[in-house]
């Protein structure tokens, strides 16, 4: 018989009703789109006008993200209402802005396999701040891995302003959900050079 722990996990895992808690959904409400999008957006806009490559998504990107069946959406329920939402896909040709060649040369075995995991976003409704709901999301993945027994590669990317402390925070909150660790290290950088032609 399974314990406790490993029932609620399962439970997540196949997006069993609860009425508050974490789990696997696999469709976006119609109504809720437009609310997740005005979340995404704000909060990748500040990125997009400091950098000059976008950060994130457009709009009819991210919607036709929301419907997409290889987009694995986490989400913490409560009173029946979706209140964070937890993107990620082992589908990195989705993405304009990754190289799919890249990590295939550099993860042949994962990426056959489709365990190089694109963390996409992590998202949560402006009234259910700071209540740990995106922890206790990231604790559904981590125990949905440790039940499979899986070790996926993880990936994202942030701009400048961000990564001092962006991977820093990810490996604490995993490290958090007891069930293993993981370190990030800086894989790539791209510069970016404009100048204006001065006529003679």
């Amino acid at each position: 018989m399974k314990d406790n722990k490993e029932t609620d996990i399962l439970a997540g895992l196949m997006g069993e009703s609860q009425v508050n808690g974490p789990v696997v959904i696999e469709t976006i409400q119609q109504a809720d789109k437009e609310i997740w999008w005005s979340i995404y957006d704000a909060q990748f806009s500040e990125a997009n006008k400091s950098n000059p490559c976008r950060q994130s998504f457009y709009k009819d990107e991210f919607l036709d993200a929301l419907d997409n069946e290889n987009m694995m959406k986490l989400a913490y329920v409560k009173d029946g209402e979706v209140v964070t939402l937890c993107l990620l896909s082992n589908d990195l040709g989705y993405f304009p802005w990754l190289s799919r060649d890249y990590y295939e040369e550099r993860l042949p075995k994962e990426m056959e396999e489709g365990n190089v995991l694109y963390f996409v976003a992590l998202l949560t409704k402006e009234d259910h701040q700071h209540q740990n709901h995106a922890s206790e999301v990231i604790q559904l993945l981590a125990d949905l891995c440790k039940l499979a027994n899986n070790e996926p590669v993880v990936i994202f990317d942030c701009s400048n302003e961000t990564s001092a402390f962006l991977p820093i925070m990810i490996e604490t909150v995993v490290e958090n959900t007891g069930q293993g660790t993981i370190k990030f290290d800086e894989i790539g950088t791209q510069r970016y050079y404009e100048g204006r032609l001065k006529l003679n």
